[in-house]
């Protein structure tokens, strides 16, 4: 059998800035629309992978399940509910990632649960949160579950490289503007993804019905 991982997303950007804004600035313009740029790409592509995600469980019920409410009481007790579902499956302890919401983020700090658990440098990355009942914790404002009867959280629980993605084109670079007395910074990114079917089992989305 055969299954195609298709590259089917375009986004394309533009930042803008004249040599009049880059003198009567203190920073650099150029550099920080750059990195807008950059940040503009990324989550372009973080939307992509859990929109591919999401369509990937609604089409395997399997690997989903509902917790009716989290609160912080409870939060320890759901986390393990995942780590077992995906032990189950038989699948490795190793590179097992959780990623929540900022609202579910919330609960597990409260719940003091990551208190004491090693902490190494990668926590000082944007989202890192810590480790706990064998998971890396992170967290993604981008979780936004929508709809009239959607939940009130979606919780990911998956092992490293359990899906593809591909950003097949990165390219970006700085014009002048033919136009006008300014420069543009254009950046263009290509990419796709898919959850291929030997690597199933290896992902698990619980819908949190309700946060206490």
């Amino acid at each position: 059998t055969s299954s195609d991982l298709v590259i089917n997303k375009l986004h394309q950007y533009r930042e803008k800035f004249s040599d009049l804004e880059e003198i009567q600035t203190l920073y650099s313009i150029k550099g920080n629309r750059i990195r807008d740029l950059v940040n503009g790409i990324d989550t372009a592509v973080e939307t992509s992978i859990i929109t591919m995600l999401d369509a990937f469980f609604a089409a395997t019920a399997t690997q989903t399940t509902t917790i009716a409410s989290m609160s912080v009481s409870t939060v320890a007790k759901d986390i393990m509910g995942l780590r077992t579902m995906l032990s189950k499956k038989e699948v490795p302890m190793e590179d097992r990632i959780l990623v929540v919401s900022p609202e579910v983020s919330a609960l597990i700090a409260q719940a003091g649960i990551l208190a004491g658990t090693e902490v190494a440098a990668d926590a000082a990355v944007e989202g890192w949160l810590g480790k706990f009942a064998g998971f890396s914790i992170y967290e993604s404002n981008l979780i936004t579950p929508t709809g009239q009867s959607a939940p009130a959280a979606y919780i990911y629980a998956f092992r490293a490289k359990s899906y593809n993605y591909v950003r097949q084109l990165v390219k970006a670079k700085v014009t002048e503007a033919d136009d006008g007395l300014y420069y543009n910074i254009l950046g263009e990114v290509a990419h796709g993804g898919k959850v291929f079917d030997q690597n199933a089992e290896q992902l698990v989305r619980a819908s949190v019905t309700a946060l206490a």
